[in-house]
C-alpha cells in the first residue's frame, strides 16, 4: 500500500491525491505506465489520465498515450516549447520546466 494506506487501483488513492492538492480532479493531468492501476484507475476516479508507454513493445495506441512526457504538451495545450527545449527522455529537465510554467 501506499503511504496513505490505499493501493492502486483503489480509487481512495486517487481521491486522497485530490484532496492534497486541493485541485478539483478533472483537473489533474495523472501520468502512469500501467494500463489498469494508473490509467484506468485515474479515469474512474475523475483524473484525466495519460498513459506513458516509453518501449515499442506496448500494444496501446490512441488518445491519452504518449512515448515520453513531451506527449502531455499538446495536452495541456502549451503552445510555446520551454527553452531549453527538453529532449526525449528527458524527463526530469521536463517535469522541472513544467512546473515553472504552472507555479507548482
Amino acid at each position: 500500500p501506499s503511504s496513505c494506506g490505499y493501493p492502486k487501483p483503489d480509487r481512495r488513492i486517487f481521491e486522497h491525491a485530490v484532496h492534497l492538492l486541493e485541485v478539483p480532479a478533472a483537473e489533474i493531468l495523472f501520468v502512469g505506465d500501467h494500463v489498469v492501476q494508473d490509467f484506468e484507475a485515474a479515469q474512474a476516479a475523475g483524473l484525466r489520465a495519460v498513459l506513458i508507454q516509453r518501449s515499442e513493445g506496448h500494444t496501446h495506441r490512441g488518445p491519452g498515450m504518449i512515448s515520453n512526457l513531451l506527449g502531455i504538451l499538446p495536452i495541456l495545450d502549451i503552445q510555446q516549447v520551454p527553452h531549453p527545449v527538453p529532449q526525449p527522455g528527458d524527463d526530469f529537465h521536463l517535469t522541472k520546466t513544467l512546473r515553472k510554467i504552472y507555479s507548482l
